[in-house]
């Protein structure tokens, strides 16, 4: 025959609840202003790629000497298309490495 034994449940001390919940609360915050500041971030590279006019190239149109900075958008993965001294572009080439 089982028998089953009560345990009490630890009690939480109403403090150490608040100090959780105001933990919480810094870290949902702290989320949002990095999603915050991500979406911005993003919002001025795509305005620094459309102020060097690429040429939004997909794989299959990209030749040898062309900028491979790749690019997302609603048509999907897209490329600069600029002419490059090895991989990149001048512009996304300084972006790559952290000038811009």
């Amino acid at each position: 025959m089982l028998s089953v034994r009560a345990t009490r449940m630890p009690t939480i001390e109403a403090a150490t609840l608040t100090s959780a919940v105001r933990r919480v609360r810094s870290l949902n915050s702290r989320t949002t202003n990095l999603a915050e500041a991500f979406r911005k971030r993003e919002a001025d590279r795509a305005a620094q790629d459309i102020a060097i006019g690429v040429k939004l190239l997909t794989l299959g149109e990209l030749k040898p000497q062309e900028c491979r900075w790749p690019i997302v958008g609603p048509e999907g993965i897209r490329f600069c298309g600029h002419t490059a001294n090895g991989t990149y572009c001048e512009a996304h080439s300084l972006r790559a490495h952290g000038g811009a």
